[in-house]
């Protein structure tokens, strides 16, 4: 045929009847690899209109299963052990607390206990140091173990997901001991009282810098993240230090004494000062700066706490062996409770229910009831160790919430749906070759695209069952490949790369309408209001754009070679594209209709946006990565994953990203600050992962 560079009796090295007799099997798994020929050479071939014009659409399809490496023979799939789905129990979620302790001979450590038990769970130990404080954020936990004359100043993180252990840790260097510390409201910022002054540091970058030099021994950070609130031992004063600015504001609060602790509400509106030399607690007005009132209570209060309902505040009072309570609402103190030592540090569980209180004595901390106020409990942390005191308590979740995250992972290999959260794990049998999930934003429901048998398998989360079958496109062969769900949860979208079409689904009815789109749809996003969705066309370089309320396609985007996987940053609204032929991103102002690019390099393969679109992640099938890119557009970090990482989700708190990867049966866990990975196998040939957060599901 004229004008075809590439004629069917010379055929193209990359031709897919040439590499029939190069492709190799991996044993574990059946999946297709190349063998002589590299992935590389593949895609320049697909690059070159001319070569792909002379291909017929089996071909076409051929070198586009090359690409997904999903297809394995039936007489090859893995079978996965089938771990049986319950249905779901409405249980609460676990949450540890952790207990900064003086241990004898052996330095500090940090004790986890659960305080449903009521037993410890593991000591956290870390050697040599002389004073430990420890904060919690979401799903980490931090501590810090600093020596005045060691130089042993270490800031430690702890994962919380599971049984906690450290994951991290980062020297301060010397002269940094540490009195106290905080994070910041996105979790990317960890503050620090130090006797070098207040200290910033950046978790991401591992970069800790000086804010302000002053004698501060400690702090408060207001809801917003923009001021701490400090104080010292040798003032009554308590300043007001502009975060952004790294300046002191003209606001100075006297309170006449001399400030041992400071505690924020959850809604930000006042600060309650422990004062310890003259039994009191003063409440500050952080609207106007000044303080409301003065509130006696009893001896020597040195700690105390709100609880996250911002109901109402607990003092530890150390001469008196107390923990005093006082109403928000009223700003009075409503009684005093007895413990059997004296008490010198609180922390109140998530769910409002049970306040803890330190006792150093005695090794031992005692559970108050928040519905009686009475003590309930007394849980020895001195069963591991010879604790010689207890320095601060915290718990490793601000919400229960945060620990009922259900994982999705289509296993292709195996023909099932994985399924992982606060219901327990199992899978479930779905259709051919599973490629790709979504969660429903409601929870209710996963839809999992198979693209070998042609349908979506509807699941339902709560019987843990499989409602539906539905098939897409129309007749044999849609191939579908990404799968998106409306913010409404009412509508269902699926790219079928075998017929040029998105498939939209009713969720309420399961009726079903196919529209054409460009040439080989593969990846499917909507947007945050659900108007519009976007479909990449993988031979045709364009985004295609269905309009949901016109109920068309009513336009297409031009990107570069071979985009695959679309992602939507549901804060500004743009649209990011992996283009795999170029080796780029394409970021699409939908509003402008300007589209940048950002050069990776590579084979891009999928795309995710963390939550407020402050991070995209790219996995890189060619180099086994996921490269990180801000909202500047550039790129910040490329961490290395499994091998083929073929798809990504972000959970829904940001700190975790996990990534499939089909080519060593593996699912890597990147923790989203640190960068950190962990990885997870799997049996069964995992293709697609999403994640989501149940709790709004569990609380109806």
């Amino acid at each position: 045929m004229e004008g075809r560079p590439v004629a069917r009796s010379a055929r193209h090295p990359c031709h897919p009847r040439t590499l029939t007799g190069s492709l190799r099997r991996f044993p574990r798994t059946g999946i297709y690899q190349e063998d002589a020929m590299k992935k590389e050479l593949i895609v320049r071939a697909w690059k070159d209109p001319a070569f792909r014009a002379s291909l017929s659409a089996e071909e076409r399809a051929a070198l586009l299963r090359s690409l997904l490496l999903f297809t394995p023979h039936r007489s090859d799939r893995a079978q996965e052990n089938s771990t049986p789905l319950e249905p779901a129990i409405l249980s609460p979620p676990p949450v540890y607390g952790y207990v900064a302790l003086g241990v004898q001979d052996s330095g500090d450590a940090v004790a986890v206990f659960d305080p449903k038990k009521r037993a410890l769970v593991t000591n956290l130990g870390t050697g040599n140091g002389e004073g430990c404080v420890v904060a919690s954020f979401r799903s980490a936990a931090f501590f810090i173990v600093g020596g005045e004359t060691l130089n042993a100043n270490v800031l430690y993180e702890v994962d919380t997901r599971a049984v906690p252990r450290v994951v991290a840790s980062f020297p301060l260097g010397s002269g940094n001991f540490p009195e106290d510390i905080a994070l910041s409201p996105d979790g990317g910022t960890i503050y620090l009282a130090t006797l070098s002054g207040i200290m910033a540091f950046d978790r991401a970058t591992g970069v800790l810098s000086t804010l302000f030099f002053d004698g501060s021994i400690g702090f408060v950070l207001t809801v917003d993240g923009k001021y701490l609130y400090l104080y010292d031992r040798a003032t009554t004063m308590v300043r007001v230090l502009d975060i952004a600015k790294k300046a002191l504001t003209a606001a100075s609060i006297d309170l006449g004494t001399i400030p041992s602790m400071l505690a924020i509400t959850p809604a930000g509106d006042r600060i309650y000062t422990a004062n310890g030399r003259n039994d009191t607690v003063s409440v500050i007005d952080t609207s106007s700066n000044t303080i409301l009132t003065t509130i006696p209570v009893s001896r020597a209060p040195v700690r105390l706490t709100v609880t996250p309902d911002g109901k109402r505040v607990y003092v530890a009072c150390f001469d008196s062996s107390t923990v005093d309570v006082i109403d928000v609402a009223t700003n009075t103190a409503t009684g005093s409770i007895k413990l059997r030592s004296r008490p010198n540090c609180l922390a109140a569980t998530p769910d409002n229910r049970f306040v803890y209180a330190a006792l150093p004595f005695l090794g031992h901390v005692h559970e108050i009831d928040t519905v009686t106020n009475t003590v309930t409990a007394e849980v020895d942390l001195k069963a591991a160790s010879r604790v010689d005191g207890i320095e601060a308590i915290a718990f490793g979740a601000p919400l229960a919430s945060d620990h009922q995250v259900e994982a999705l992972v289509a296993l292709s290999g195996a023909d099932r749906l994985w399924m992982s959260g606060p219901f327990g794990a199992g899978t479930l049998p779905v259709g051919t070759a599973p490629i790709c999930v979504a969660l429903a934003p409601d929870c209710r429901r996963a839809y999992v695209a198979n693209h070998d048998s042609g349908d979506v398998s509807v699941i339902d989360l709560l019987t843990r069952t499989v409602l539906r079958t539905i098939p897409v496109g129309t007749g044999a062969g849609p191939r579908p490949v990404g799968i998106a769900v409306s913010p409404d949860s009412t509508t269902v979208y699926v790219a079928n790369s075998g017929q040029d079409s998105l498939t939209v689904i009713d969720t309420r009815t399961f009726s079903t309408q196919d529209f054409a789109v460009g040439d080989t749809p593969v990846g499917v996003a909507v947007a945050a209001d659900g108007e519009f969705v976007y479909v990449t066309n993988f031979f045709s370089g364009t985004v295609s754009v269905y309009d949901s309320t016109k109920k068309r396609v009513t336009g297409s985007i031009p990107v570069e070679n071979l985009p695959f996987g679309v992602a939507t940053d549901r804060s500004s609204g743009r649209v990011w594209v992996s283009n795999t032929g170029s080796g780029s991103v394409s970021v699409i102002d939908v509003k402008s209709g300007r589209v940048d690019t950002v050069p990776i390099g590579g084979l891009p393969l999928a795309i995710a946006i963390g939550p407020g679109g402050a991070r995209a992640y790219v996995t890189n099938i060619s180099s086994n990565t996921v490269s990180i890119i801000d909202n500047s557009l550039r790129v910040v970090d490329t961490v290395d994953v499994g091998q083929y990482p073929f798809s990504i989700a972000v959970d829904p708190d940001g700190l975790q990203v996990r990534v499939a990867n089909p080519g060593s049966s593996s699912v890597s866990l990147i923790n989203a600050i640190s960068h950190h990975v962990d990885t997870q196998s799997f049996a069964g040939v995992p293709a697609g992962v999403t994640v989501g957060n149940l709790w709004r599901l569990i609380t109806e």
